[in-house]
């Protein structure tokens, strides 16, 4: 038996709308039954979905996705797919398929390549003849209500645009973000001061432009205050940044995003002056521009590197660009190493493990997330089966009227509760897919805002923080010598119990991971080295005009340098007499032949 969809859409959840989707629904099914249709054969789809949550897409690929993957359309189509007696769809009108055209030719090619009919009741459009092609005339008529579907929507689009921005500009709030400082009035809907997160934004301003704090500084007293409660440092920082350069504070104009407007934009009251937003801005751009200076002596392995040969600790030399270990009294043999190997190699873990550290704090939400959205499509399939419990009930009390074992009007009674209950079941699913998709959204912005961090890590450069986040994630390291030129490093880190073993060759001054043949040492093993960017902190003292150098001090040191090196030959000949005697006399019998034999 052939069965038929009626396509039924509404665009929001008002009394109207929903007294719409019934009015809808009646029309098409007697339409439905009109053209032979049982009521059994009949499958209802109404939903509620907005074209206007695409004017929150930010590109147009977002804004197609949102639109191809509409709930009414996504489950016709499975059901087509799933179900090949389906041969007719019914919509109310051409935009209660979509508004887009692109979407509305995609379900045309869509029924087309299935020889599926389309029936539009408002126009009233055919689009397959008996013989399954397609109705020249109808589908040109498809195209031109297309076309005034879709600019329907931009002029409606256009229109709450403007209410929008007629509304911000007014100081109204038209939903979304509400910045620390201000809160919303009911009645008014404008935006009012919060008098006690006004004092703290006055606060930072003043703190911050007499120079008390810094925004770090601030970060931290309003943490030990207990005025904010982010969870640490970095986004406590960025919280007071964001704060001191927001013009919405001064009750100037500002775009979604807290950035000054040139003219329209949000209007927030004011909590300080312009001049000391100004002010901070200035100020914080000067400490970014400001250049750079190399901050001295700070070591990232100071505290950290042990010698494995008597546990002292090393200590740097600066002069000679090396830690070595600080045993004097013993004069510990341990070799020393290059200051900027072992602390570029800090540094590479040190990131690796801050974002491994990083990712697993997340991973508690992100576990509790998924957990909520298998209970939820769970709770959907529930909801699928009491639906098709429903159908099925439809098809019991019609073949007991038809049998006369109910009167038609008991049967119309029911009817009526079956629909009730599948209206709350539709609304039910509804709400649980709405509730799953933003538990999606929210773990995306666990693992973009989780990303977003990871990189910035990387692209830290301030000796300070690098410093900070190497003792907070590793515990010690020692140096081993295993051969001329190759040290064994073993890190030991503060998350995992095992040690990271990497291998370095002072020689040609590159690192190699664990899996490093030390027997194959010199041969330098190019799939085993670890790409690590060698930071150049320190230099050695006498890298540059190494020649120079020299010549200056055989200058200033001749006669002490000729006169050690007599005393080494004198040495010598004491030592090694005839040894010494017996190769003169060779060189002296060598120089007489010569001679001789120049003059014959």
């Amino acid at each position: 038996m052939a069965k038929c969809i009626l396509l039924v859409r509404v665009s929001t959840e008002s009394k109207k709308q929903k007294e719409s989707i019934k009015e809808q629904e009646k029309e098409l099914f007697d339409l439905a039954i009109a053209d032979g249709y049982t009521e059994s054969d009949i499958i209802p789809i109404c939903t509620q979905e907005s074209g206007l949550k695409r004017f929150y897409a930010k590109t147009e690929d977002e804004k197609n996705e949102i639109e191809i993957k509409r709930q009414g359309l996504q489950e016709m189509e499975n059901l087509i797919k799933n179900d090949s007696s389906i041969n007719c769809v019914y919509a109310w009108e051409i935009s209660r398929i979509s508004r887009r055209e692109k979407v509305l030719y995609n379900e045309l090619e869509f029924l087309t390549d299935r020889k599926i009919q389309l029936i539009i009741k408002s126009p009233y459009i055919k689009l397959l003849l008996p013989n399954g092609d397609i109705d020249i005339n109808a589908k040109m008529a498809f195209s031109i209500f297309a076309t005034l579907a879709a600019s329907e929507m931009t002029n409606k689009l256009a229109r709450f645009k403007r209410s929008k921005e007629n509304k911000r500009a007014e100081g109204k709030f038209v939903g979304g973000f509400i910045p620390f400082g201000y809160t919303v009035d009911k009645d008014s809907k404008k935006f009012i001061v919060n008098e006690e997160e006004a004092e703290i934004i006055k606060f930072i301003f003043n703190e911050y432009l007499n120079g008390k704090f810094s925004v770090y500084g601030l970060a931290d007293e309003l943490q030990a205050r207990g005025i904010i409660n982010y969870n640490n440092r970095k986004s406590a920082k960025t919280f007071v940044s964001i704060v001191l350069h927001n013009y919405a504070y001064a009750g100037l104009p500002v775009t979604n995003r807290l950035k000054r407007a040139k003219s329209s934009g949000n209007i927030y009251p004011a909590i300080v002056t312009k001049e000391m937003v100004d002010a901070a801005i200035l100020k914080a751009e000067a400490a970014i521009s400001k250049p750079k200076t190399a901050t001295k002596n700070i070591y990232y392995a100071k505290g950290l590197i042990k010698c494995s040969e008597c546990g002292c600790n090393y200590v740097s030399r600066k002069a000679s660009a090396i830690y070595h270990c600080g045993n004097e009294i013993n004069k510990c043999t341990n070799p020393s190493i290059s200051i900027n190997l072992i602390d570029s190699l800090l540094w590479y873990v040190a990131i690796n493990l801050k974002s491994w550290k990083m990712l697993h704090q997340s991973e508690d939400d992100k576990l509790e997330y998924q957990n909520q959205i298998e209970i939820n499509i769970q709770k959907i399939n529930k909801i699928e089966q009491d639906l098709k419990d429903n159908e099925d009930a439809y098809g019991i009390i019609y073949e007991l009227v038809k049998r006369k074992r109910i009167t038609l009007d008991k049967y119309e009674n029911d009817a009526k509760e079956l629909d009730k209950e599948k209206e709350k079941l539709h609304l039910q699913k509804n709400e649980l897919i709405n509730k799953n998709f933003e538990i999606e959204r929210l773990l995306q912005n666990i693992n973009s805002s989780v990303s977003v961090d990871i990189d910035a890590i990387a692209d830290i450069e301030d000796d300070t923080t690098r410093y900070d986040i190497i003792h907070e994630v590793i515990d010690k390291l020692l140096v081993y010598k295993v051969a001329s030129g190759v040290l064994r490093i073993e890190i030991y880190q503060k998350l995992l119990d095992t040690p990271m073993i990497y291998y370095i060759t002072t020689r040609n001054r590159k690192i190699y991971n664990s899996n490093f043949d030390i027997a194959q040492a010199y041969q330098f093993i190019d799939e085993h080295i670890i790409n690590i960017t060698i930071l150049e902190r320190y230099k050695r003292k006498n890298d540059e005009n190494d020649k120079e150098r020299h010549k200056e001090y055989y200058k200033k040191n001749r006669d002490k340098i000729i006169k050690k090196s007599v005393e080494r030959k004198r040495l010598y000949r004491a030592n090694n007499r005839d040894e010494y005697n017996q190769k003169e006399r060779e060189h002296r019998a060598k120089k007489k032949m010569e001679q001789n034999k120049g003059e014959g």
